[in-house]
């Protein structure tokens, strides 16, 4: 199943939406791209460094469909909040953010309101950007300013996962969120498992 392209342009950027493709019979997610987004500068202004931390932002990252319970949350949410992103996810009809994952163990580094919409409504995939978590340096992870915590370390997120015994809302906070790219997937088609057969 394809997406129509779609091109998004701002002041300094153009994306690019290309496809929906899946990844092959052997996985069971499907990947959104290749590369679903494409970040293309409309000035001769250089990026810098391609890191996805700071004020960089990547050229393209991957978006992937994920079964949902592949996923394992590492903090609570504010109900409130998720009463207010469902509503906004009704009026879009689409997810427009991608969650940002581990790939090792599926524990959300950052989408956790949207996870608990994505179990509310009933959908069996979500759009993910997957990354070596305990391995990739350039992924920073500080606390929420008035989280009750000084400082966390990536282990302390993964170990909450798995376990689940979870943070409290808004206490880890993963620098590659602030950069994830705009998308427009359809609850239609998250309805749908992540790889149709």
């Amino acid at each position: 199943m394809n997406l129509e392209p779609i091109r998004l342009q701002s002041k300094h950027f153009q994306i690019d939406i290309v496809s929906v493709e899946p990844i092959g019979p052997h996985r069971r997610a499907a990947r959104v791209g290749p590369p679903y987004y494409v970040f293309k500068p409309l000035s001769n202004q250089s990026l810098g460094h391609q890191t996805y931390c700071g004020d960089t932002i990547p050229r393209s990252m991957e978006v992937e469909l994920i079964p949902l319970e592949v996923l394992r949350p590492h903090e609570q949410v504010i109900p409130k909040k998720v009463d207010q992103l469902e509503k906004m996810t009704h009026r879009w009809n689409a997810y427009t953010k991608p969650l940002l994952l581990d790939r090792k163990t599926g524990t959300i580094l950052d989408g956790h309101h949207r996870y608990h919409i994505a179990k509310r409504l009933g959908l069996l995939c979500v759009p993910c950007v997957l990354i070596d978590y305990l391995n990739d340096n350039s992924i920073e992870l500080d606390v929420w300013p008035n989280c009750g915590r000084d400082s966390i370390s990536k282990q302390e997120v993964i170990d909450s996962a798995l376990s689940g015994n979870l943070m409290t809302p808004k206490t880890s906070r993963h620098r590659l969120s602030d950069h994830l790219p705009p998308i427009a997937v359809s609850l239609h088609r998250l309805r749908q498992p992540a790889v149709s057969n």
